[in-house]
């Protein structure tokens, strides 16, 4: 069987460390670790050589020998100083010996990977049939995407002075500004509520009780960006895809969301063509929609995970490409109900997880929860239904309201029918802490109109030109 080592490479990085000193471990650290090399005795040499030039220029056979005894290695170290001589005496290239760090580098993965594949054979070990489809891809593929996660990111974990080009960073985000730093929602205001819209690699919370829009906010969010060209995938655990046709076809053309579905849109030869017209630029957007109502969070992560995979990809540098998840809603799945678990334990592992996920895919993420019974009267993170750890593990928290007879009296009929509150907000909300902003939600047209913060709106009536909707 192949051991997959190569005894004369490892030979070759230790007789550079001990010729070249310094500079070649500078060269090399980034590179290799106590684990590139197969053999022990390369191992310890490695360790004890890697100490001394930490500090010193040159290793040589005094200065191992009193870096062995500080870490108590003095007699294995003291065995091996003819080994040590033939290396300090081996022919050696210096640029050679940096492409053999690289390949015993390279093979140390590959020992990895195999360790990681008999990881998925031992656990494919224990499968007895009646798991989900789901649930038996998952053990192939978390260890999988965990360990070419590591790959892409475990290079890069050596502190920096980040702010040594800081001139050059700032003259760049003067000369490219940007309206949002993270992935943007349809509503300008809502995105200054968000901290300048989703960001990258984190969780932003929308709360409500059912029937505000929440599945209308998501659909919105996940098409408006797919029309800007970015990845989106849309999980859905209450409509189909069907409903979610005829509600995004509705917000384009302003045709009833029960004309489109009946097809009495298509009585008036006019507004067929535009319906269809209208709609068309929806084929070839990168957006991709699954009902997951009975699937296993876990079953989630995975179809998740596939998608990034085959339809979002890596960049040059290695990284995936930004991309946007909206996943409506997190709540309690039948299959991860377990009679040990309570359900705030469930729904704090499960943001945890998505958490994790977000920032292994470069991924921006939009999520909804239902708030308790209390969020009908108080207006703070006590009210997210299930666990605190969803809205403490969030960067944005922000809450939907249905506004009260009252509430509409007070602002005024021509000032929305839905409140939009932020609760927690990490990037820096614009919104004052007894501010919100108002929106007027049309539902036969699955419309949401952006009207106004509350501190700036009158109970004039504002022309809809002013207003963003989608």
């Amino acid at each position: 069987m192949n051991k997959l080592e190569n005894v004369a490479a490892e030979r070759s990085v230790l007789a550079g460390l001990l010729n070249f000193g310094k500079d070649f471990y500078g060269e090399v650290s980034d590179i290799i670790s106590i684990s590139s090399f197969s053999k022990d005795i390369h191992q310890v040499l490695f360790r004890v050589t890697q100490s001394v030039l930490e500090n010193e220029d040159k290793a040589t056979i005094p200065s191992l020998l009193a870096k062995a005894t500080q870490l108590e290695l003095e007699g294995f170290i003291s065995k091996q100083i003819e080994v040590i001589k033939a290396l300090q005496s081996f022919p050696v290239d210096y640029k050679g010996s940096i492409q053999q760090a690289k390949v015993i580098r390279k093979l140390e993965i590959t020992r990895n990977a195999r360790a990681k594949l008999k990881q998925v054979h031992d656990s494919l070990d224990s499968v007895t049939g009646e798991e989900s489809i789901y649930d038996i891809l998952s053990k192939i593929e978390s260890p999988i995407i965990e360990f070419t996660t590591s790959l892409s990111t475990g290079t890069d974990n050596e502190p920096a002075n980040i702010f040594a080009d800081i001139e050059n960073y700032l003259i760049h985000l003067a000369e490219n500004p940007v309206q949002n730093v993270g992935v943007p929602t349809p509503w300008p205001l809502m995105n200054g509520a968000l901290g300048g819209g989703i960001r990258q690699r984190s969780v932003s919370i929308i709360a409500s009780r059912t029937g505000c829009g929440k599945s209308h906010i998501g659909r919105a969010v996940a098409v408006h960006n797919a029309l800007n060209n970015l990845p989106s995938l849309l999980l859905d655990t209450e409509l189909t895809s069907d409903k979610q046709i005829s509600r995004t076809v509705a917000s384009l053309t302003r045709v009833t969301i029960g004309d489109i579905e009946t097809g009495k849109f298509g009585e008036d030869l006019i507004v067929r063509n535009k319906v269809i017209q209208d709609s068309k630029k929806l084929q070839t957007i990168p957006f991709k929609y699954l009902n997951v109502s009975g699937k296993s969070f876990q079953e989630i992560l995975s179809v998740t995970r596939r998608w990034v995979i085959k339809h979002v990809g890596k960049g040059d540098d290695g990284d995936y490409k930004p991309s946007l998840l909206v996943f409506d809603y997190m709540k309690l799945m039948g299959s991860d109900i377990s009679k040990d678990a309570k359900e705030y334990q469930v729904l704090g592992q499960n943001i945890t997880l998505l958490q994790d996920l977000c920032v292994q895919c470069n991924m921006a993420c939009l999520t909804f929860v239902q708030t308790n019974r209390d969020g009908i009267s108080v207006e703070d993170l006590s009210i997210i239904a299930g666990s605190d750890r969803l809205s403490h593990l969030a960067s944005n928290v922000c809450v939907l309201k249905i506004k009260s007879p009252e509430e509409i009296n007070e602002d005024g009929v021509a000032n929305g029918n839905i409140r939009f509150i932020s609760l927690k907000d990490r990037d820096g909300t614009t919104l004052a802490p007894d501010d919100y902003i108002n929106y007027q939600r049309e539902g036969q047209f699955s419309i949401f109109r952006e009207i106004g913060l509350k501190s700036q709106l009158s109970k004039a009536f504002e022309s809809d030109d002013k207003h963003e909707e989608f």
